[in-house]
Formats: structure tokens, sequence, C-alpha cells
């Protein structure tokens, strides 16, 4: 992983980042294959995607709880913010179902008093196949302090799969679909065998149809909800034509994928 202060990124994102790590250091640790990391922080645990993310997602094996969830999460987020350059700690419970629950945390910036927060959410919604799940190495940057852990994780083709469910989510415009989707093609993700056990009916109603849901997501957006996550040297890279054949690039592999889904 590498250090966002080494990127031009702010203090608050970088306490953030490495509150963020010492999180998932946590909780890998403790729970080691019945928790395993998804979203935008397991690309930049397995591949090194530059984007650093806004919160924490994983996914947990049925034998663990939301029991026990709900009462180690709070402890490791105000451990995780007190080693970073975090202070006064606050965590809530925003989201507690029978397969959900989501925490967030809300500090001060040590050195400012400017105000952070972050979510982690634990869903208990299914795991992709075994061979979808992968172990990994994972070595914080060296200004953090802390030493390598193992972390599960789902693979680039599972992480593809639910990026396609999210794009095509009804009411959803989250130009972060699109972007990670474009990385993970880069790194030669399918998921058009997982694609393929999904609802015959759902396949067919979004086939064809991803020009529609990137084109709803125009760059403006993107500026604002993804660009602050990026270091400067890939800010500057991405403009406005830049951001629509990376749409129209993420169309068209999506619907090969979901063509040959079918």
């Amino acid at each position: 992983m590498y250090d966002p202060a080494s990127e031009g990124f702010s203090a608050s994102m970088c306490a953030i980042d490495r509150c963020q790590v010492g999180l998932l250091r946590a909780l890998a640790t403790r729970y080691s294959a019945r928790l395993y990391l998804k979203g935008g922080m397991a690309m930049r645990a397995l591949f090194g995607s530059l984007r650093l993310t806004k919160d924490i997602d994983f996914e947990r094996d049925p034998t663990l709880s939301n029991d026990s969830l709900r009462k180690a999460l709070p402890k490791a987020l105000r451990a995780a913010a007190l080693t970073s350059t975090l202070q006064a700690p606050s965590v809530s419970i925003t989201k507690d179902t029978r397969t959900t629950i989501r925490a967030s945390l809300a500090a001060t910036l040590k050195e400012t008093g400017e105000p952070v927060q972050y979510e982690v959410e634990i869903s208990g919604c299914g795991l992709p196949p075994a061979e979808c799940l992968v172990r990994l190495n994972l070595i914080p940057p060296i200004a953090y302090r802390m030493t390598q852990f193992g972390v599960s994780s789902f693979n680039a083709h599972a992480m593809a799969a639910s990026k396609v469910a999210a794009l095509h989510s009804d009411n959803r415009r989250v130009p972060r679909d699109i972007f990670d989707l474009s990385d993970l093609i880069a790194q030669g993700a399918n998921p058009a065998v997982l694609l393929g056990r999904a609802d015959p009916q759902w396949l067919k109603a979004i086939s064809g149809r991803t020009i529609e849901k990137t084109s709803a997501i125009g760059w403006d957006r993107a500026n604002e909800e993804v660009l602050p996550y990026l270091p400067i040297s890939v800010r500057r890279a991405l403009n406005a034509a830049a951001w629509e054949d990376m749409c129209l690039r993420v169309a068209a592999t999506v619907d090969a994928w979901l063509k040959e889904a079918q």
C-alpha cells in the first residue's frame, strides 16, 4: 500500500487512511477467514488501487454473528482512531439488521481540530464461491508503524460482479462504481461466470443498458466524488474527456460480460 502523504493528500485524508488500515488490521487479526474485505479497500489490498476509500466494507462468514460484531466493532474503531492522529473518537451504530451492521466513527484531527468521519459496514448477505475468495498479505505504509498482516478478501472477479450489480441498482448513480470497474477491467477481471448465477430475468433486463447507467453519471459528479480520493498525478490526468472515454469503455466491457453470462 502506498503512503497517501507522499501523494499530496490532506492531513485529514491521511489520518483517516491510517485509521482505516489500523481497523482492518484489528478485525482481520481477530476474525481471520470469517471476515472478507470487499470494495475499495479490497482493491487497494488486492492490486494496489490508487483510490482511497471513504468507508470499509466486509462480508462475513455465516459462523460470525452480528452479536459478536456489535460488541467488537466500536472498541476496534476507537482503538484504531487513537493509534492514528485522531482524537476524541465517537462511535455510533447507524444500521443494525439481521444481515447488516454499520458503524460510523467521528473524531477530530489532533493537529487542527478538523472533524473527520468514516463508516464501516459488515454484511451477511452471502459469500461468493470459495474459488473467488483469497488470502492476502498486506504491508502498511512504513509511516503507519504497523507490521504486515493477513487479510481475507474477495478476488477481482467477485468484486467486479458486485460492482456490476451496484452500477445497475435502481436509483444509484455513484461515479466510483465506474472508476473501480475501469480498474478491475485493467486487472483482467471477468465476472461472467458469477453473473451467470444471477436471476436470468435480471440479466435480461440490464443487458445492453449499461451505457444508460454510465451516461447518467457525469463529469461534474465524478470530479466532486472521485477526484478527492485520488493522488494528484491521477487527478491531473482525469478530465471530462477522459471520464467520457472511461464510461464508454466500462459500458462496452460490462455489456460483453452480461452477454457472456446469459
